[in-house]
């Protein structure tokens, strides 16, 4: 391995991968349980009546109780997880000299900011390149 990676993905650039395990679906055509799947960007996902599937499962809910965006309930989210997979079998780290910034870009640039995204991205490369001597 040359150089460590610190992965940042590009504007709509992460895969969203998703897992159900949903008490209800807006649809009855609408799958309640899942293992995990590509959710975006999956072309299957994007077909007629499959869409409005996508859509409630990508949409972020706004909790009063917290003040913050979240998951819908039952939906769990992942990313970067194909890339790194593959970078590990070619003999990289992980945590160490493979590391990724995801972001979820469906939040705002400011929610990113409230939640510490661009603080946390500059510590992750300091520490990173800290690790690479």
């Amino acid at each position: 391995v040359a150089s460590p990676l610190v992965l940042v993905p590009g504007i709509l650039g992460s895969q969203l991968w998703g897992k159900l395990n949903r008490t209800s679906v807006p649809f009855y055509y609408c799958t309640k349980v899942s293992d995990w799947y590509n959710m975006w960007l999956n072309f299957e996902e994007l077909l007629p009546l499959v869409m409005n599937c996508l859509s409630d499962n990508i949409m972020l809910r706004y909790s009063n109780e917290t003040g913050q965006y979240g998951n819908t309930p039952g939906v769990s989210t992942k990313y970067f997880h194909a890339l790194v997979q593959r970078f590990v079998q070619l003999g990289y780290e992980r945590g160490k000299t493979i590391r990724a910034a995801p972001y979820d870009w469906r939040y705002s640039a400011d929610a990113l900011f409230k939640q510490g995204y661009y603080d946390n991205l500059r510590s992750l490369i300091e520490e990173t390149y800290q690790l690479a001597g």
